[in-house]
């Protein structure tokens, strides 16, 4: 039997049961109803191919390349729910580099840029998350930085009037940018906004960081701190002065703020305390020629190294030359040797021949072989030589390409240097005291890493002391450790001697399990946000339950349409009188504004506002209950994943009580909420019984079709009651002026309502 695992596009699982045939992978794709065999693969849990053999678990799902069209095509239904569903995944998808090439070769960050632009509240908030991700991948940066208008898009959003979730992540990716792009887009898209609104340039980015909200102000003046460059530097300070934002945000505790507030302030102030009228071109260059000082010193270094791996080799050249010649001596030794032992030979033979008396036979083979030892064994040895020698020139070959090469490649850096890093353009002098043992884009990486956060709070979090890091961080984090070699930092015993960014980036790479650490810290985090997630849709079902069944409202509404029922077929012989009705009658109901006797009828006999106001969480419930369910387990697999890692690091002897007690937590967590889900459905069967009568009522219900006919009705109510409200004002002016002539033009259904406000018996009526 084969268990697999079938991964619908909604996101829920269905466990399938399929006995092995000869045609396996045909019968699963057959149970499943898969209309389209092409877009979908089989594969094990551990991701290989299947080899179909009794109990093996497999998975179905979708082919990543078909789930990536599926996902381009939703992002053209903005303010779907489907659109809302898919920016809240993308971060998690993002996770996988194959998703991420095949995403942005489909056009992917156009499509997320529309959907930033043009969505609202959360959905934009999930985007800007989803975009942060994309740009913790290398490749996923690059396309982001390649669109024209991803700075003004981003840029339009730094605000006070936008959201302060969505403000301070925009903030924080325009910092990003800046940070390894140079400032000349958002500069751009300053002066496009400040056009467009009829402000100053910058103007609004000094207002957010002045909008009372620490995180917020923290980004924005991250921000303004990175683009103090040239002309720039010159408006953001007359901006800072003109909003005193100095004397504002003096007193907050936050030590992001305070630094860039003392950064803004050594702009403005110099060492004698006098302001700075400006600066001249002396000024101006002075980083410039730090920057080649320190250039010259880095090539310098590498001159040497170079030179003096140069010299190793020409070292190791000698070497080599005087042991070939040496061998090819003793081959010529050899090889006379072997001559005379020929020639002793032909002598001892000849003697041999030249006896009368021959010596016995044991005598002559005992000699024979002696002879014949010492000639093999010089044999032997002059062998093993040529094949010796013939290594040792293999060997020198490589060598001396090996010595062309270094020099080649040193000639071409003393007539070419290589051009700066990118974080040296425009930048000021670079901080070269102490040694360096991190470099390249690991380097950049914790210069990003280190104005967000400090080491000591990063690594309680990442020993599950706190939860202050957000999941953006940890993520950079994960990165940086896949790309770096922690080897490569075992032997470092003495960070003292080493840069402040060094000493930085050390105490990270040197944490003992910082990898499974960080592992654990995003799922856990991951695991307490879905299950935050999950906890509102309960919630609402749960109200909407006892709503339906506790309004005082709702039962004088079916009551009436009961008594309708039996009215209307108490008349008719051939029917039987109307005992009951089923829930899809409710939605109905909205046709009523189309007759004004039944709107006139139904509003005047129902408290029409307090069924709007009992029953208005029926309008709330969007989330269907099995799919909830569903995510509840799919956290109870993933916390099984967490509880693995866990179990892998404490076999090494060491305690992570701190790690323990988190997981224990989120396992707390995750199966109170599995009995809160389990509590929910059962109140929702129960509430399905007691309007239907129906035990298998929840195969044709589910919570969105059930509470969504209460929805309908409570709006097509609401809509009627207006109607009629309205028309009751008309009829009331024209009887005040004389116009309104009731009586015998009503209609026959008005004479029957009528007859039911009276409680009069009217079947003879009925015959009209």
């Amino acid at each position: 039997m084969l268990h697999v695992e079938y991964h619908h596009e909604d996101g829920t699982i269905e466990l399938l049961n399929i006995p092995i045939t000869q045609t396996p992978e045909n019968d699963i794709l057959r149970i499943a109803n898969i209309a389209d065999p092409e877009n979908y693969e089989i594969i094990t849990k551990n991701n290989e191919k299947p080899k179909y053999v009794d109990g093996e678990s497999l998975i179905l799902h979708l082919t990543i390349e078909e789930n990536v069209k599926r996902d381009i095509n939703v992002f053209q239904q903005i303010g779907s729910v489907l659109h809302k569903q898919l920016m809240f995944s993308l971060k998690s998808k993002f996770i996988d580099k194959q998703y991420i090439n095949l995403f942005i070769e489909y056009g992917g960050v156009l499509k997320l840029f529309d959907s930033i632009a043009q969505s609202e509240g959360n959905t934009q908030s999930y985007a800007l998350n989803a975009l942060l991700v994309l740009m913790s991948d290398e490749t996923g940066f690059n396309a982001v930085i390649q669109w024209e208008h991803a700075s003004d898009i981003l840029y339009s959003l730094l605000t006070k009037d936008t959201a302060a979730t969505i403000s301070r992540q925009a903030a924080e990716i325009c910092t990003v940018l800046t940070t390894f792009c140079g400032s000349d887009g958002i500069e751009e898209a300053a002066g496009n906004f400040a056009t467009k609104n009829g402000k100053r340039k910058f103007e609004n980015l000094v207002e957010l960081a002045l909008s009372g909200d620490i995180q917020t102000s923290e980004n924005a003046m991250l921000l303004i701190d990175s683009l103090m460059i040239g002309e720039t530097k010159e408006t953001i300070i007359l901006l800072i002065k003109e909003f005193d934002v100095l004397n504002k945000l003096k007193s907050c505790n936050s030590e992001i703020i305070q630094r860039c507030l003392k950064n803004i302030n050594t702009e403005i102030v110099g060492e004698t305390g006098k302001t700075k009228k400006g600066w001249d071109d002396l000024k101006l260059l002075r980083p410039e020629m730090n920057e080649v000082e320190n250039e010259r010193i880095l090539l310098e270094k590498e001159y040497n190294k170079l030179y003096n791996e140069l010299k190793q080799l020409k070292e190791k050249e000698r070497i080599i030359k005087s042991d070939t010649v040496m061998k090819n001596t003793q081959i010529k030794k050899l090889e006379e040797e072997e001559k005379e032992l020929n020639n002793k030979s032909i002598l001892i033979e000849e003697k041999m021949n030249s006896i009368l008396e021959y010596p016995s036979r044991e005598t002559m083979i005992n000699e024979i072989k002696s002879n014949k030892k010492i000639i093999d064994s010089f044999e032997f040895e002059r062998t093993l030589l040529k094949n010796k020698l013939a290594d040792m020139e293999i060997r020198e070959k490589p060598q001396i390409q090996i010595e062309d090469e270094i020099t080649n490649v040193f000639d071409e850096q003393l007539t070419n240097p290589p051009p700066p890093p990118p974080l040296m353009q425009g930048k000021g002098p670079i901080n070269v005291e102490g040694k360096h043992c991190v470099e390249g884009y690991l380097r950049n990486a914790f210069v990003l890493l280190q104005s967000r956060i400090n080491v000591l709070l990063l690594l309680k979090s990442i020993n599950g002391e706190n939860r202050d890091v957000d999941e953006q961080t940890m993520t950079i984090v994960m990165n940086i450790i896949k790309r770096a070699n922690l080897k490569d930092y075992e032997n470092i015993t003495s960070i003292q001697e080493y840069s402040t960014l060094d000493q930085y980036a050390l105490k990270i790479l040197k944490e003992p399990f910082i990898s499974q650490k960080i592992q654990i810290t995003i799922q856990c985090n991951q695991v307490h946000n879905k299950l935050d997630d999950l906890l509102t849709p309960l919630r609402t079902i749960d109200a909407a339950c006892n709503a339906v069944r506790k309004s005082s409202a709702l039962k004088p509404v079916l009551a009436t349409l009961l008594n309708i029922g039996n009215f209307v077929n108490s008349g008719c012989s051939q029917l039987e009188r109307a005992d009951g009705f089923g829930m899809e009658i409710l939605p109905l109901l909205k046709f009523i504004g189309s007759s004004q006797t039944y709107a006139e009828f139904l509003t005047t006999s129902v408290d029409v506002k307090s069924v709007e106001t009992e029953l208005k969480v029926c309008c709330d419930v969007n989330d269907d209950l099995q799919n909830v369910v569903n995510s509840l387990k799919q956290t109870e697999t993933s916390i099984v994943g967490i509880n693995k890692i866990y179990a892998d690091m404490i076999s090494s002897g060491n305690n992570f009580d701190s790690i323990k007690k988190e997981i224990e937590i989120i396992t707390k967590k995750s199966r109170s909420y599995l009995q809160k889900a389990s509590q929910t459905e059962k109140l929702f069967k129960e509430t399905l019984f007691f309007f239907t009568a129906d035990e298998n009522a929840s195969n044709i219900y589910t919570t969105l079709t059930f509470f969504g006919i209460f929805a309908e009705f409570i709006t097509a109510l609401t809509l009627a009651a207006r109607v009629e409200e309205r028309r009751q004002k008309i009829i009331n002016e024209e009887l005040k002026t004389n116009s309104y002539a009731p009586g015998s033009n009503e209609d026959p259904m008005t004479q029957i309502i009528a007859q039911l406000k009276s409680g009069q018996i009217g079947k003879q009526m009925l015959k009209k």
